[in-house]
């Protein structure tokens, strides 16, 4: 089963791995529950956020879905949402959004630090893009669940933005 943190990007065990038709499974069971190499941990974030870019469904995958697929999949999303300086701040909003859906998330100490330190080297190098098409023109951000669309996607009434955010959304 894949637990979908947002409708384009999932978390999923070894022992989960039959997923729905489309979807791209990033495996990061190469990155250890102490991993110390953060360069590592940036290209697998690099790589799933490209894949978010240009609309991809992703499932990270780890041997349990606990842990490094957990860590990876929030600094993700941290790599796509944070403010400039405000890693710290995005990651515990967020750790506590994907604990609910993912309820066996237990990330170490060791890889919650080289993950924030990806961040932090990160920093200031990743412009926010639209979730759904890439754009980087123009975006809104849902005040409620903190994804950002372009000002198109927010015109369309897509049918891929969260229920009753539609009205929540503000210039970034």
């Amino acid at each position: 089963m894949t637990y979908w943190i947002y409708e384009k990007l999932g978390i999923i065990s070894l022992f989960e791995s039959m997923t729905e038709e489309g979807v791209i499974i990033v495996d990061v069971r190469d990155i250890s529950d102490v991993e110390k190499d953060v360069y590592k941990v940036m290209r697998k974030i690099n790589i799933i956020a490209s894949l978010l870019c240009v609309g991809e469904r992703v499932a990270v995958r780890c041997i349990a879905g606990m842990n490094r697929s957990c860590a990876v999949a929030l600094g993700v999303i941290c790599y796509m949402g944070a403010k400039e300086g405000d890693v710290d701040k995005t990651w515990d909003h967020h750790y506590k959004n994907i604990k609910e859906k993912v309820p066996r998330m237990m990330i170490t100490p060791e890889l919650e630090r080289t993950i924030k330190t990806a961040l932090h080297q990160l920093d200031g190098r990743y412009r926010k893009h639209c979730i759904i098409c890439g754009a980087t023109d123009t975006l809104y951000e849902c005040s409620e669940c903190k994804r950002i669309i372009c000002h198109r996607e927010l015109a369309s009434n897509n049918p891929n933005l969260c229920s009753g955010c539609f009205e929540k959304y503000r210039k970034v």
